[in-house]
């Protein structure tokens, strides 16, 4: 970069100038123990947040602004009870003259306000280390989010992530080297193989009677699935690029 003051001349002299693209959170991703399931509570366990610029490309330098917000969730509670017809109604039957017996479903939802506080570090390198300890069993929520050029706070993708802790794991699954990111590498690197290998055959118009209105609608089938969830699968193959480049 050199200067140039009004309609003078460029000053003689330079200094190098370097720029980026912004980071995007519809780029950016996460991945790590601490976003998976059967982890060890009562330790700390750790997640990296990639940030990514408008062309998917890993950023390599820090100063974003990520918040993570981590809560505890439970499931919720259905009861199933027999919802009795009232005296003066007549109960209703089946084709078969049979009473139909009404199931009225009651959810009790309970509420995921338990905060767990997470301590994120920018590396400077585009990428951010994450740390949490989930003091005892149980499942979170992990809600990750950028803030973007407008100031708003947006989810990157994925979020929210869950995982869950359990106490038969071990306290070394909770490091990005430990056997639960492990577990689940090649975990993931077999189901997108057989997804893959599925979904060839599933399309694949050789072996199909063409005149079959029922191969041809599981061949649209398949696509419009294939299509749909694109997104996920995208993201999978991303964060396994990732994870894979630790070990």
């Amino acid at each position: 970069m050199q200067v140039q003051i009004g309609s003078g001349d460029f000053t003689t002299t330079w200094i190098p100038f370097q720029y980026f693209l912004n980071t995007r959170a519809a780029n950016s991703l996460a991945y790590g123990p601490g976003l998976l399931p059967d982890v060890a509570p009562g330790t700390p366990v750790e997640f990296l947040i990639q940030a990514r610029n408008e062309e998917n490309k890993n950023r390599t330098s820090g100063k974003d602004h990520f918040e993570v917000r981590i809560r505890k969730v439970r499931d919720r509670v259905q009861e199933v009870v027999e919802e009795e017809p009232a005296e003066d109604e007549e109960p209703e039957e089946d084709e078969e003259g049979n009473p139909i017996v009404k199931e009225k479903v009651q959810v009790r939802a309970v509420s995921a306000d338990d905060k767990i506080e997470c301590e994120l570090i920018d590396t400077d390198q585009g990428f951010y280390k994450c740390k949490y300890t989930m003091p005892d069993e149980g499942k979170v929520r992990v809600e990750i989010l950028f803030e973007d050029d407008k100031q708003k706070m947006v989810h990157v993708r994925g979020s929210p992530y869950h995982a869950s802790f359990t106490a038969s794991a071990k306290a070394s699954e909770n490091t990005m080297t430990g056997g639960a990111l492990e577990r689940h590498v090649k975990g993931e690197l077999a189901r997108l193989q057989e997804y893959m290998n599925a979904s060839k055959r599933d399309v694949n118009t050789k072996d199909k009677d063409m005149k079959d209105v029922k191969q041809l609608l599981g061949v649209k089938e398949t696509v419009e699935g294939i299509v749909s969830g694109a997104d996920n699968t995208t993201l999978s193959i991303d964060q396994l690029d990732e994870a894979l480049l630790l070990f």
